[in-house]
């Protein structure tokens, strides 16, 4: 197939169209129809348009291309658009809506959500992608001695409003403070947080647990979550409200709540002097350094507390 633009028009069953809905572009392996990968990402105009200029086919493999489209509430609309060798889906499962980013990390380290800002990833150090995965197929793999990405100041989290962080982690040792998404800060007046995968629970203690640390305080699985090692988990955090307030954060594995210890801290909010926001690496000070052997698979971030079902289908769902 060569390149060309994918557009068409998404109606309900009444055949009005649907300003607003959301519309994705996969590709399916016909080797391995199981195997798919959400490529793009758009929504609908306000006469339920939507155009996808590109889809990327450089990888010379046998392919089917699927145009799914529903609401963010979840449900399936009707695709009409005469493009060659695509195909409409429904799709069983949404994503939920207000999606930041998404690191699916298909030999990349590229937001692959269609937003009007992308934040990409830089690769520090043994940076490597596993045909390991839990999602699509590849994903990040960090070896644990100089390997993390490195996110940048801005990733589009803002520290006073609601937002969620989920994603997939293989711990390949046991886990001490191994992090899905930490931010890194120079200063010393509570800005750095850490989502954790770790034996490390607050400052006392060497009890195996999944949580949010922050500078001066933290929120805990208890009882402790151990990480499996050799494993694949979903581990989601969801804040409610400012970035350090630890009474909104609501911790999630495997797609289910689990419950938590929270010590409250000072209540400080993310402040503008951010140094870098990272994947798999964790810092609140220049001699508390960790790195782990880990794979981490389709991290996503979004702009609003995700509900219990939402989190539930980032879980269940393999093609996101």
């Amino acid at each position: 197939m060569t390149d060309q633009d994918i557009q068409g028009t998404v109606t309900d069953s009444n055949g009005d169209p649907v300003s607003g809905a959301i519309v994705e572009l996969t590709k399916s392996y016909q080797t391995n129809p199981q195997n798919e990968q959400v490529v793009l990402r758009t929504t609908t105009d306000s006469n339920g348009n939507y155009v996808f200029n590109y889809h990327p086919d450089s990888d010379e493999t046998s392919q089917e291309w699927h145009v799914s489209a529903y609401s963010h509430d979840g449900s399936s609309y009707l695709n009409s658009f005469n493009n060659p060798g695509v195909t409409a889906d429904l799709p069983s499962t949404a994503i939920p809506d207000s999606g930041i980013s998404h690191w699916n990390f298909e030999e990349s380290l590229n937001d692959v959500w269609e937003n009007s800002t992308v934040f990409n990833g830089n690769a520090v150090g043994g940076v490597q992608y596993s045909t390991d995965s839990r999602v699509n197929e590849y994903s990040l793999k960090l070896n644990g001695t100089d390997a993390y990405v490195s996110l940048g100041t801005d990733i589009g989290l803002n520290p006073d409003g609601p937002f969620s962080i989920a994603g997939w982690v293989k711990m390949n040792e046991t886990p001490d403070r191994a992090t899905l998404l930490s931010c890194f800060s120079s200063g010393s007046n509570g800005t750095s947080f850490d989502v954790e995968i770790s034996s490390y629970k607050g400052d006392s203690g060497n009890d195996g647990a999944f949580g949010v640390h922050t500078w001066s305080g933290y929120v805990s699985t208890d009882p402790d979550v151990v990480a499996p090692v050799g494993t694949w988990e979903h581990y989601c955090v969801t804040f409610s409200g400012g970035l350090l307030n630890d009474n909104n954060i609501t911790l999630y594995v495997g797609g289910s709540q689990v419950a938590a210890t929270r010590v409250d801290s000072n209540g400080n909010n993310l402040s503008n002097n951010v140094d870098d926001f990272e994947i798999g690496f964790s810092s609140k000070n220049t001699s508390n350094i960790n790195l782990q052997d880990m794979n981490v698979d389709s991290v996503k971030t979004f702009s609003k507390e995700l509900s219990s079902a939402e989190v539930s289908n980032l879980a269940n769902n393999k093609r996101i």
